[in-house]
């Protein structure tokens, strides 16, 4: 099965400009970046772009000091913020530097438990 390339997004340059002055190997790169799709971003970039400075001030408030420091978010800015500031499911660990033998040398922290 052959995957077709995404449209180049053609108001961001040519790709054969970006081809002759970066090489094929960034020219793809940036095709797939430009084309590559993050829904609560572009929410963003759209609330950013219709409201103008108040959403920006409210976007770099946000990342500066997190979801907290805005009185009233927009619903954009607020999602993007709560997704990035929710921690990943880290394992929990199952014992404690404690339960190693006492003459063994310290192992790295990754390998205490299993």
């Amino acid at each position: 099965m052959t995957r077709t390339p995404p449209e180049w997004p053609i108001d961001r340059g040519s790709y054969s400009a970006i081809l002759l002055q970066f090489g094929k190997t960034r020219a793809d790169l940036l095709g797939w970046a430009l084309s590559a799709a993050d829904p609560l971003a572009d929410a963003v970039a759209e609330e950013v772009h219709a409201l103008g400075r108040d959403a920006r001030a409210q976007l770099q408030r946000g990342m500066a000091s997190g979801l907290i420091a805005l009185d009233d978010p927009s619903p954009a800015i607020a999602a993007l913020l709560t997704e990035t500031e929710r921690l990943p499911a880290y394992p929990t660990m199952t014992c404690s530097i404690m339960d190693l033998p006492r003459s063994s040398p310290c192992p790295p922290p990754h390998t205490w438990c299993r």
